[in-house]
């Protein structure tokens, strides 16, 4: 379960260091250098790591993402 909770937040940091931060700071209300860094230490700092935060991450932060993003996908492209 910590494995599979430690790659889902892997994943999408990673997604996120691979997209501009011109379409990421168009999706306000995400703090996509916290998303970033987390990955980094899930990767890098994994003996250190705290599982209560992971999972407060992916209980409450990961919806949040979800949203935004659904929200920003709605809007309509110039």
């Amino acid at each position: 379960m910590i494995r599979a909770a430690k790659n889902i937040i892997s994943e999408v940091g990673e997604s996120a260091k691979g997209i501009d931060d011109t379409l990421l700071n168009a999706i306000p209300g995400v703090p996509w250098k916290a998303v970033k860094g987390m990955r980094d230490k899930v990767v890098h700092d994994y003996p250190e790591l705290d599982l209560e935060v992971l999972w407060e991450t992916l209980a409450h932060g990961l919806p949040v993402i979800h949203h935004a993003i659904v929200e920003h996908n709605k809007k309509p492209t110039r």
